[in-house]
């Protein structure tokens, strides 16, 4: 029986929390947790905690990540020390794979044949998963988005959360988590391609659903850092005072008009980033185009911003500027249980798709408030 199956079971013995999402982002620690009661599904818990590291390595030092993650559990109100985890983006590589099964061959069987021949040796240090692509491509070649993580790494990350006092119910990538929290928020939308573009400081991971299906998941190198450097260089100042800029400046092509000081601030702003802007539409275009090929029939599209630029006011309408597809910032994660008594930023999309993890049944289309 899965857990929704018992919380649905138990209800009259009072509230039941679920698993603890809990993602290491670039700068901080995200926790997320679930609770079901008499007043439905909620996100009862979340919040951020600065580690103040790389988030390649900040699992490595026990002692001090042990502090960490009971800090934040303890100071955003999480009860009890079941997680699912998800493994920083950059120390697995997500790819998608074409493969061909031989007659009597397993799926698992044929991708593990195929990237032993690409890794070669090295492949049996890896740990590998994957998620079949349902797509329409006709004969045998099947598609799949596969997960690559060292072994030593993936057990190093679990003793690491096992230290601190985590019992790891699941170990996920972010794709995954995101897909399940956009499905939770689609629920009772027409069928449509989404793009999701999580911004980070030197990369960019574009995850593509096609009717709330994953479709393929991608990495470009482009960041924010990308902005700030050709922001610092054009008006030669340092990184710091360019930040700064970006936050108080408004991005928004419709606020063009504006006068005085502040709107020459703008337009000087939002003038030298366009180009870096214009790149990534061009990628997000390319992404949509791709999708359509496989989704079936025609698809409406739509773009979600995550991550650090998406907090750049005006970010999404100057992106939105450059193509004909509507750009927003992801909803915030409580608007997938219809509940409007809290506000939640986008920083805690990933962890919340985490914690919705084995719940699919309780996020159909408006299950979430049922009693």
């Amino acid at each position: 029986m899965n857990l929704a199956a018992r919380w649905n079971g138990l209800l009259k013995g009072g509230t039941k929390y679920g698993a603890i999402g809990l993602e290491i982002s670039l700068t901080e620690i995200h926790v997320a947790q679930l609770s079901r009661g008499a007043d439905g599904l909620r996100l009862c818990a979340f919040g951020s905690s600065n580690h103040g590291s790389n988030p390649e390595s900040v699992w490595q030092d026990e002692k001090h990540f042990r502090s960490l993650v009971r800090g934040a559990l303890k100071e955003h109100g999480c009860r009890g020390n079941r997680v699912i985890a998800a493994l920083p983006a950059s120390l697995a590589r997500v790819m998608p794979v074409s493969y061909q099964p031989q007659a009597g061959e397993s799926d698992a069987a044929a991708i593990a044949s195929l990237l032993k021949d690409r890794i070669g040796s090295e492949a049996e240090d890896f740990v590998i998963d994957y998620m079949p692509v349902d797509t329409l491509a006709q004969g045998k070649t099947k598609l799949a988005l596969v997960a690559l993580c060292r072994e030593e790494t993936i057990i190093g990350f679990l003793n690491a959360l096992s230290s601190a006092g985590l019992s790891v119910e699941a170990l996920e990538i972010g794709p995954i988590a995101i897909q399940r929290l956009i499905k939770a928020q689609q629920a009772d939308l027409p069928a449509q391609n989404t793009l999701v573009v999580n911004c980070g400081r030197q990369k960019t991971y574009l995850t593509l659903l096609a009717d709330q299906r994953l479709l393929a998941d991608d990495e470009i190198s482009f960041g924010e850092d990308n902005l700030l450097e050709r922001l610092a260089s054009s008006l030669d100042i340092e990184a710091k005072l360019a930040r700064k800029l970006a936050l108080d400046a408004n991005l928004d092509p419709s606020t063009e008009h504006a006068n005085g000081d502040a709107g020459e601030m703008h337009r000087a702003v939002r003038e030298i980033v366009r180009p870096e802007f214009k790149r990534l539409a061009s990628e997000i275009e390319r992404g949509l185009i791709y999708a359509s090929s496989e989704s079936r029939g025609s698809r409406r599209s739509c773009v979600y911003l995550l991550g650090s630029f998406a907090r750049w006011p005006g970010a999404g309408r100057l992106l939105e500027s450059l193509m004909s597809i509507p750009v927003t910032v992801v909803p915030s994660p409580v608007t997938a249980f219809g509940d409007d008594r809290q506000i939640v930023g986008p920083e805690y999309a990933v962890a919340t798709g985490l914690a919705l993890h084995g719940l699919d049944d309780l996020i159909a289309s408006k299950g979430a408030q049922a009693a």
